[in-house]
């Protein structure tokens, strides 16, 4: 074991956390041995590691440092800090900006302290733009099959661009099932007057998916709500540009939030940026949709 060690703070793109006690620390991930936006270089003994494009960590000891002896070279590339990990527990990486795709790689084993450990053979990658130019970027995976919800939010300029599809949503095995090209990068927003239902512009973070319905939290607040064949549902909140005050207003450059549905088959919205919500979806039952007493196909 070497003295110098990384702390996952400094170096993580993306980790799988485990309970250690009364808390969690995280037990695997993609990580890079460079600070990246910190400013602050790697220790001398991790300069050769800096030399590999990516790092794959698992913590087989259980102290929940990052050591040379428990990471290797992998093909997973986690460009976007946005990583999701299922309850299996898969674990997912996408690209950003110009390369768009995303990976998943599946555990062997989980050792009997919480740590997974991952069969680089298992890696699956599904490629489906280049020269996208987008920055907003989310991944979602549907816990009932394991099929996936892409959001990558393009350039205002690009939106003309027939080849470009900014909304795409595949099996678990990576087959596309439908797309949609309605949907810019939360940047541009300003550019927009305020959305109606179905115009997914300026979303910022996958709420979740339960029972085939899914939604996005938007950046001037409103949340967009479509099933997961890609219909539309409505639109909860207001859009901060209204001027208005209250419960169903949230601040402007809302990234968090989440969808939960009781086994009573009551829905409530978490969430907020500056604030926390919890929010209940008073009404929801009345609407079949979110009932699941309507499936909706894609047209």
């Amino acid at each position: 074991m070497t003295d110098s060690v990384l702390r996952t703070r400094h170096s993580a793109r993306g980790t799988r956390h485990a309970a250690r006690g009364d808390h969690f620390e995280a037990v695997a991930g993609a990580i890079c041995p460079w600070a990246g936006l910190t400013g602050v270089a790697a220790p001398k003994d991790w300069q050769e590691y800096t030399k590999i494009p990516w790092l794959w960590w698992e913590d087989r000891n259980g102290d929940g440092i990052i050591q040379q002896e428990e990471t290797r070279a992998t093909r997973i590339k986690a460009q976007n800090s946005h990583c999701v990990i299922d309850a299996d527990p898969n674990f997912y990486a996408t690209g950003m900006y110009n390369e768009l795709y995303w990976q998943r790689i599946s555990p062997k084993e989980v050792l009997p302290n919480g740590v997974p450990l991952y069969d680089d053979t298992s890696l699956l990658q599904v490629d489906y733009a280049k020269d996208h130019s987008c920055y907003t970027y989310d991944l979602a995976v549907n816990p009932a099959d394991g099929s996936l919800l892409m959001y990558a939010g393009s350039d205002i300029k690009h939106l003309e661009r027939t080849e470009i599809w900014p909304i795409n949503y595949w099996t678990r095995d990576g087959k596309l099932q439908w797309r949609c090209r309605l949907g810019c990068r939360w940047h541009d927003m300003y550019e927009f007057p305020i959305p109606k239902p179905s115009e997914l512009y300026g979303c910022t973070r996958n709420l979740g998916i339960t029972d085939g319905i899914t939604g996005f939290s938007c950046y001037f607040g409103q949340v967009q709500l479509l099933t997961t064949d890609g219909v539309p549902i409505g639109t909860l909140m207001k859009d901060g540009r209204s001027g208005e005050t209250g419960p169903d207003q949230i601040q402007c450059e809302w990234f968090t939030g989440q969808l939960v549905k009781l086994k009573a088959g009551r829905w409530f919205l978490l969430g907020g940026d500056q604030d926390g919500r919890v929010l209940s979806g008073d009404g929801a039952e009345h609407d079949p949709a979110l009932r699941g007493q309507i499936n909706y196909r894609a047209g």
